[in-house]
């Protein structure tokens, strides 16, 4: 059964941190936001216009538990109006405070890759032509944008969608973040691999 991450329905609760965690269990999921309260969300105006995200070094980070689909939803939801914070797959290399950000690999680095039982795969392509009325149905949108851009691994899983800020602005363009959870831990080489003939 698919789920929906509506923008209209702000839950107003704070995500649950797990407190003491390194972030290595695969059921976490890890948020970074911006010490200095920055907009770390691209933002799509009335008039069709767009304004990047604005760039933070600095970033608070906590480990949430998403032993399933339902909460994985949970914490969508809970962050959908937090524009100061945003998901990663990785965790923080040491547990102390803040992260650093950087573009660039090496000695250093305050991130690393970690095996986890989710994943989020980022569909920004023309797969498929939605009708004028795709709002009306987006379930049904989303089934097809899962077996025309995925292995067929995903196409009886659960899934849950949240639309891309510009779907929708650009004709035949399909913006969606799609979410699952997986059998197995696995770390984003893996699932660069297992996802790049698609």
């Amino acid at each position: 059964m698919s789920k929906s991450i509506p923008k209209s329905t702000p839950s107003g609760k704070s995500t649950e941190a797990v407190i003491g965690s390194d972030g290595r269990h695969p059921d976490e999921i890890t948020v970074l936001q911006s010490t200095s309260n920055l907009r770390q969300t691209k933002m799509i105006n009335a008039d069709g216009s767009s304004e990047g995200a604005i760039n933070d070094t600095l970033f608070r980070h906590l480990y949430v538990p998403v032993p399933t689909l339902s909460a994985i939803e949970k914490v969508l939801r809970q962050l959908q109006d937090g524009l100061t914070c945003f998901v990663i797959r990785g965790r923080a290399i040491d547990a102390a405070g803040e992260i650093h950000r950087r573009k660039w690999a090496g000695e250093g680095v305050p991130l690393e890759d970690i095996r986890r039982k989710w994943i989020m795969v980022d569909i920004d392509k023309p797969v498929c032509d939605p009708r004028d009325d795709w709002q009306d149905n987006p379930a049904e949108l989303v089934k097809e944008i899962v077996r025309k851009a995925l292995p067929d691994e995903f196409h009886n899983a659960g899934v849950v969608w949240q639309w891309s800020s510009s779907m929708g602005v650009k004709p035949g363009t399909i913006k969606v973040h799609l979410w699952f959870r997986l059998n197995t831990a696995i770390d984003s080489n893996t699932a660069k691999l297992w996802l790049s003939p698609w």
